[in-house]
């Protein structure tokens, strides 16, 4: 499967949680992306028998990459958990979605309008990255 990432981007900037305006087609489509990329995620039913995501979602303004790559390190970001983030790094609007088991492991795909989809993992205090 393709992973649509303007699909993912849409629902960010729909301000996460209402995909009121997204068709039905997108919103299984958006469900499948994120899943796709191996990122658990809760699953809700909705009264139609549609699926949404649910995930705590923050809107956080840093100063670089590294500055949030920081901030999901430290405590901030819970462990054992998949989070949603609507970032301003520069004045520029980016997402990010983590995956935290603990602080000496996770990973996080970090995208924006202005730069391509990227995947980082942090494992044992080595940080990589891939592009997606």
């Amino acid at each position: 499967m393709t992973i649509n990432f303007k699909l993912i981007k849409k629902f960010f900037d729909e301000k996460v949680g209402n995909l009121s305006n997204l068709q039905t087609d997108e919103k299984d489509n958006l469900v499948d992306a994120i899943n796709s990329i191996s990122i658990p995620i809760k699953v809700s039913e909705l009264e139609n028998d549609r699926k949404y995501i649910t995930a705590p979602f923050a809107q956080l303004t840093v100063a670089s990459l590294d500055a949030f790559k920081e901030y999901v390190k430290s405590n901030n970001v819970p462990p054992n958990s998949m989070s949603l983030f609507s970032l301003i790094i520069n004045g520029s609007g980016n997402g990010a979605i983590v995956q935290k088991t603990n602080n000496a492991y996770f990973s996080f795909i970090y995208f924006g309008y202005s730069n391509n989809p990227v995947l980082w993992k942090y494992v044992n205090g080595n940080w990589s990255v891939k592009e997606l």
